[in-house]
């Protein structure tokens, strides 16, 4: 195919996740985990052996539930980095953490994904119970907000590319 290809930096819209409060308290739905689980997250451990909550699940393993058209995601023991992630993927923009907080953390988000181009998700079905917008949840539950902020992501560029010829 001679697929010619680099790596460039480019300037884009995007957000800074940041604490809401001067304090640096957090929300209600955002407290230090107990339980470190990112070795179970990255695969270093075996997510079996983090051990099972009351419920029967996997203590460390994230849960995403949907009824209708809000969401919870739940993290445990998480850094901030997997939320990042998450609203990356949610609002298709670069998110930088500017909290500093460091360790893990449990968190439950709710939010309603109306008005997000949200891949894969079907419909909402009528009469669902709305939850908030994502940037409202973030500031009620998590005492975190997303302000507007222009950002340096990595992008992949293709620079061409041939038909092949036939044997």
């Amino acid at each position: 195919f001679a697929l010619r290809t680099h790596f460039e930096s480019r300037e884009t819209e995007g957000y800074e996740l940041v604490l809401v409060r001067g304090e640096r308290r957090l929300g209600p739905s955002l407290k230090p985990a107990e339980l470190d689980c990112e070795p179970f997250l990255t695969g270093r451990r075996p997510m079996k052996e983090s051990g099972v909550d009351g419920d029967g699940r996997l203590r460390c393993a994230p849960r995403t539930s949907t009824v209708g058209s809000v969401v919870t995601q739940h993290l445990t023991g998480a850094n901030l980095s997997r939320l990042v992630t998450s609203l990356e993927n949610l609002l298709a923009r670069s998110v930088v953490d500017r909290t500093g907080l460091q360790g893990a953390f449990d968190l439950e988000l709710t939010f309603s994904i109306q008005g997000l181009n949200v891949p894969n998700r079907p419909l909402p079905e009528a009469g669902s119970p709305d939850g908030p917008a994502v940037f409202t949840a973030l500031e009620e539950q998590l005492g975190l907000r997303l302000a507007p902020a222009r950002a340096r992501v990595e992008v992949f560029v293709i620079d061409g590319v041939e038909r092949p010829t036939p044997d």
